[in-house]
């Protein structure tokens, strides 16, 4: 094999998944220094992955494209007219199969089939399931290139890194604290009053907030309630995934729940208070220093984490720095 090969990585996911798997793409450059590394994801999280500087070309592809067999074939021919040596698909879906075999790299590698029957059989040459249960979920991704028999003791945490063009302008902000309303998942979003208290209590400490959210309706007036009750908030207007990233790089801490934007945050340096209910913070809680995470009681309700214990995480943080 070359030391300069071609190498796809496939990774059809949300945008926190695009974010984990820079831990694989800083082992794939680490190991292949030379190698011509490029990314296959949704449209969506071309922002994220062309802030991974161990890239050398995102490809994108719309959701839309990708029900209709006319679209993805546009794309996945051009990907193969490449004619890469390696492909990798992370997160073990059929998109990342069907790309995986059209594109028709030399080596492919996938995880294993879970039956004679299954589209994998057909789409890989080589198969790696993650050794063990547990990890994290950036790890994860960065153990399936053991396949390959890289050193997976060789894992960063994601970093992110913006580059120095356009689309990556922020809303200038005055204050250190972010607070990220909403989630991904009903289940996953702390409750809007708790957010309205949270948001006093610091206020009652002298410290303002800065209020972000994405882009629904519902989320915004979220934000407007919060800001009705603590006039010292601050709204960041609606913006383009680029543009927010640069916002929060503005910030000393991001607040929220488990949701995409706690991962952009955390891979952009900025420290992180992250609140967890349903799903498990030893797989999904940002790594490394500067990062606190909170459960919920037994129940796994959200409700269960008070705002009383968020601020003092979000103030002890601050004194320690």
């Amino acid at each position: 094999m070359s030391p300069s090969p071609k190498v796809l990585a496939i990774q059809f996911k949300f945008l926190g998944d695009a974010v984990l798997l820079s831990t694989a793409l800083q082992n794939l450059r680490e190991h292949w220094p030379e190698c011509e590394l490029h990314v296959l994801s949704f449209e969506e999280a071309r922002p994220i992955l062309s802030a991974c500087s161990e890239v050398d070309k995102v490809w994108g592809i719309s959701k839309s494209a990708l029900s209709g067999f006319k679209g993805m074939l546009r794309v996945f021919s051009k990907l193969r007219s490449i004619r890469f040596d390696r492909s990798v698909d992370f997160a073990g879906n059929d998109r990342g199969a069907i790309a995986s075999c059209i594109v028709n790299a030399k080596t492919r590698l996938g995880r294993p089939p879970r039956s004679e029957y299954s589209l994998r059989n057909f789409c890989f040459n080589e198969y790696q399931e993650p050794r063990a249960t547990g990890m994290h979920q950036s790890e994860i991704y960065n153990d399936i290139l053991v396949g390959w028999n890289l050193n997976t003791s060789y894992s960063p945490p994601p970093k992110l890194t913006l580059p120095p063009s356009r689309p990556y302008v922020g809303y200038p902000i005055q204050t250190d604290i972010g607070l990220h309303i909403g989630a991904g998942k009903k289940e996953k979003e702390w409750p809007i009053e708790y957010w309205v208290e949270l948001a006093t209590i610091l206020d009652q400490h002298g410290i303002n907030v800065t209020l972000t959210s994405g882009n629904n309706p519902d989320d915004r007036k979220k934000l407007t309630s919060i800001k009705r009750e603590v006039k010292t908030a601050e709204i960041i207007p609606t913006q383009n995934l680029e543009g927010f990233m640069s916002t929060i790089t503005s910030l000393e801490t991001f607040v929220s729940a488990d949701t995409g934007p706690m991962h952009i945050a955390a891979a952009l340096g900025v420290k992180t208070v992250s609140l967890f209910g349903p799903t498990c913070s030893s797989i999904w809680a940002p790594r490394g220093e500067g990062h606190h995470s909170l459960r919920a009681d037994e129940s796994c309700k959200m409700s269960s984490i008070m705002p009383e214990v968020v601020a003092s995480a979000i103030i002890e943080q601050i004194v320690r720095d």
